[in-house]
């Protein structure tokens, strides 16, 4: 009797990290989802500019909020250090800066592939046969864009790198783990399927996607860090200077 009541059992301990679960993602869909969804809604009834606009910023914080999902779902709930709503404002505003701007290269890539997708099917309707080739060459520049982004966000929560070396380097991940790379684009298609057939999947799904991921992710970025530092210790056996906590290493 006095286990089940010893806060630090399983059973408490899986629900806090599921109530972690679902706060992460209401604060993810608070920052990510609602604001744009409206406001693309205000805009097929007005074609107002101003609501344009607003649907233009409401979509920036995209790569930002998923990076801070991914740095408190690994760092709180997995690793259970500190408290998940701390670490995820922490990482958010940390890291606004260059992940309003992956978000705004993401958007030039998907209007570019668009455009070309649509000019594609233009040439397949006229009967065309380099259409097909185009559609082919184009169906590989969007997998090249998913591998690629699919890292993008663990590495901003992780890494402390420049924007050329984030996008480098998750384009070397994406296609040198590629059977990684494809359970994620997998894992990610499913997420948006299951949030689209079943409504309220959103409300948790993304989170929950994110912990899976993170057991596929974190191996792969374990073999790109250096090995976890020896506390050193003097003469008198105390620790010489601060510990850090490598938490990612764990």
């Amino acid at each position: 009797m006095s286990n089940w009541l010893n806060p630090d059992n399983k059973f408490f301990s899986f629900m806090g990290k599921a109530f972690d679960i679902l706060v992460l993602n209401s604060i993810w869909l608070l920052l990510c989802v609602p604001l744009p969804i409206l406001t693309i809604t205000w805009i097929a009834k007005t074609e107002n500019m101003l609501f344009l606009i607003l649907t233009f910023l409401t979509i920036l914080p995209i790569v930002p909020a998923t990076t801070a999902l991914y740095y408190a779902v690994v760092k709180s709930v997995r690793k259970e250090r500190s408290y998940a709503i701390k670490e995820f404002f922490r990482s958010f505003i940390r890291n606004l800066k260059q992940g309003v701007i992956l978000t705004l290269i993401a958007l030039v890539l998907i209007g570019v592939l668009y455009i070309d997708f649509q000019y594609t099917l233009g040439l397949m309707e006229a009967g065309k046969s380099s259409g097909s080739l185009y559609f082919g060459v184009f169906i590989v520049i969007t997998l090249l864009f998913a591998a690629m982004y699919v890292y993008v966000c663990p590495l901003l929560s992780r890494f402390d790198m420049k924007l050329s070396g984030i996008l480098k380097t998750a384009f070397i991940m994406g296609a040198r783990h590629l059977l990684t790379t494809i359970l994620l684009i997998v894992l990610l298609v499913g997420v948006v399927l299951g949030s689209y057939i079943l409504l309220p999947g959103m409300f948790f799904l993304p989170a929950v996607a994110t912990l899976i991921a993170s057991f596929l992710i974190e191996p792969v970025f374990k073999r790109y860090m250096p090995e976890k530092e020896e506390v050193q210790v003097d003469e008198f056996g105390d620790e010489i200077g601060q510990e850090k906590d490598e938490w990612y290493l764990d």
